[in-house]
């Protein structure tokens, strides 16, 4: 027989989210929602139990309103007969004088702030222990990363960073663990959090997994996000990924040198090709712009398109027809327009993203003035 575990992590429950802007509190309301749901599908996919592994909450000290309907809903969870374990991770360390886990109580909660000592719980005949590993414990010394002799199923809660000597990078505040720690641990599963994209590492018997986060937080975590089902026994582990997320996060890079935008109404028309309510998308312009994008008035011009759209313009327009239609004008502004460029010609490859920043400010500044001009004349 075996045991299914659903596999939690980084909901980072009360995140400010401030670069959504005047969305940002809705979509707080996003990730609560997605936690409740899934607590709710637990017995649905008959789950044995519910483990976290970190950054439940954003933070050490999150809002009292907070924490009580958080509460009720693992209440619930436990009265419907799923055992909840959690972990403390970065966010929400226990190692914060004022932290949530050691200042309120969890009723019916195993939460596990004792590194490598586990709690033992007996799941559909089988007996599983539960081992906690967080931010602020160390893999070295008084709790080395390994399981008891104990019969049964054996799974590591960890908070912290699985490095395979690539790309992922630790911080000193992470719990770090090699592949070999993993080899050599005897678990069966280890339930891993803190990096808030899907991976998975097989070895033998052994899964670790990275659940990702159930609703894209930031950019970065793009795309459909999951709910984890790890199904157990003592010869292995398989996996159920159920799409989760009510809302997506993408990102587009739009090269408008290689494309026919040529102005700022064409670029519009363009980002609704791309429309979508329930789409948190950032649009990325590069390359050589012949029109100066008032990134502010494009985005307010099509917002009502998305749930959130921001642009970011990485263009150069130093080369632009707009300033090569403007630079032999007898005006202040060519005067600019040709200083700018003789320090573009002239000036390091260190100095010429700020000056061409300081070129685009300047158009941008006496395209507004005369805008503002115009109105008064009209």
């Amino acid at each position: 027989m075996s045991i299914r575990l659903m596999h939690l992590a980084d909901l980072h429950l009360g995140a400010p989210l401030s670069y959504l802007g005047p969305k940002a509190e809705q979509r707080a309301k996003d990730l609560e929602s997605a936690f409740f749901r899934a607590l709710e599908l637990a017995p649905e996919k008959n789950v044995h139990a519910i483990v976290i592994a970190g950054d439940l909450f954003d933070t050490f000290n999150p809002p009292p309103e907070l924490v009580q309907r958080l509460k009720v809903a693992l209440a619930r969870a436990i009265a419907n007969g799923t055992p909840v374990i959690l972990i403390p991770g970065t966010h929400d360390s226990h190692r914060y004088a004022r932290c949530v886990y050691t200042r309120e109580s969890f009723p019916g909660v195993d939460i596990l702030l004792d590194a490598g000592k586990p709690v033992r719980r007996e799941l559909n005949g089988h007996p599983a222990y539960f081992y906690g590993f967080s931010g602020g414990c160390s893999n070295q010394g008084a709790s080395p990363f390994r399981r008891s002799p104990d019969g049964g199923l054996h799974i590591a809660l960890v908070h912290g960073s699985l490095s395979d000597g690539t790309h992922w990078s630790q911080g000193t505040r992470d719990f770090s663990l090699r592949p070999e720690d993993l080899r050599l641990s005897g678990f069966q599963y280890v339930a891993l959090g803190h990096h808030h994209n899907f991976k998975e590492y097989r070895e033998d018997n052994l899964l670790a997994v990275y659940p990702g986060t159930l609703e894209g937080i930031k950019f970065g975590e793009n795309g459909d996000r999951h709910l984890i089902i790890a199904e157990i026994d003592e010869r292995g582990t398989t996996l159920e990924r159920i799409k989760h997320n009510r809302r997506t996060l993408s990102e587009i890079r739009i090269d408008l040198s290689a494309s026919d935008i040529r102005s700022a109404e064409e670029l519009a028309t363009r980002l609704l090709k791309f429309s979508d309510l329930d789409g948190i998308i950032k649009v990325s312009l590069s390359g050589l712009a012949d029109f100066l994008p008032d990134v502010q008035a494009i985005e307010a011009r099509v917002a009502n398109s998305f749930f959130h759209l921001q642009i970011e313009d990485e263009t150069t327009v130093h080369e632009s027809e707009t300033i090569r239609s403007a630079m032999n004008e007898n005006t202040v502004r060519g005067i600019f327009i040709r200083k700018m460029l003789e320090r573009i010609k002239h000036g390091t490859d260190d100095d010429r993203p700020a000056t061409e920043l300081a070129l685009r400010l300047g158009m941008e500044q006496f395209t507004r003035v005369g805008n503002e001009n115009q109105q008064t004349l009209d």
